[in-house]
């Protein structure tokens, strides 16, 4: 074996054997997905991001990698806001979209992204009861055949309470889940969708 030069040795350290052995001193870690059943649309976007990449493993932590193999399937507001305010370390232009369209995809009727501090899904909410012209009534006329009527009761409840509020912050007091979103989309024929990707 022949003994290498400083420069010869010097030339071999490119970016792509750092990268390998980095991988070899710290291997990937393991995630498991089978946990995950009936995600909300968001968490479903973070194990698409994370299994396509888009979320690169360095941008991982053990808190983000024990909430992956977990069977946890759905995130608050404040919960995607600490996730983007940790990948946004790593990965700058990372952030979360969520999109409404039409039932057959053809038309984006909003789009909101979210980059990390200050995540409330309220304008969603509030864009979508105004959009549909969503009222307590049409919900627990429409949303019986598909939920429990506790569900239900809680939906319409919820957007009477929010109608009640003037203000933005009175507003943002209101927990709205993605899943009320969700539902209330599903329940007027169009799609809401969700995925992280970086920014441009």
């Amino acid at each position: 074996m022949s003994n290498l030069t400083l420069d010869e040795a010097k030339s071999m350290v490119n970016a792509d054997a750092i990268d390998k052995l980095k991988q070899m001193v710290n291997p990937k870690p393991l995630l498991n997905f089978d946990q995950k059943v009936n995600n909300d649309i968001i968490m479903s976007a973070l194990c698409r991001a994370v299994a396509d990449d888009v979320i690169k493993m360095k941008s991982l932590d053990e808190r983000l990698i024990k909430l992956l193999n977990s069977s946890t399937n759905t995130l608050s507001a404040t919960k995607v806001s600490d996730i983007l305010v940790h990948l946004r370390k790593t990965q700058p232009n990372m952030c979360c979209v969520i999109t409404l369209m039409t039932a057959d995809m053809n038309t984006t009727i909003n789009e909101w992204v979210f980059i990390g501090n200050d995540v409330y899904f309220n304008d969603i909410f509030e864009f979508v009861i105004d959009y549909f012209k969503i009222t307590p009534s049409m919900v627990r006329q429409k949303m019986t055949t598909m939920l429990k009527t506790t569900i239900v009761n809680n939906v319409a409840q919820l957007i009477s309470r929010y109608r009640s509020l003037n203000t933005v912050e009175e507003k943002r007091t209101l927990n709205i889940s993605i899943n009320t979103v969700t539902r209330l989309v599903n329940m007027s024929e169009a799609l809401l969708m969700a995925e992280f990707k970086e920014e441009n």
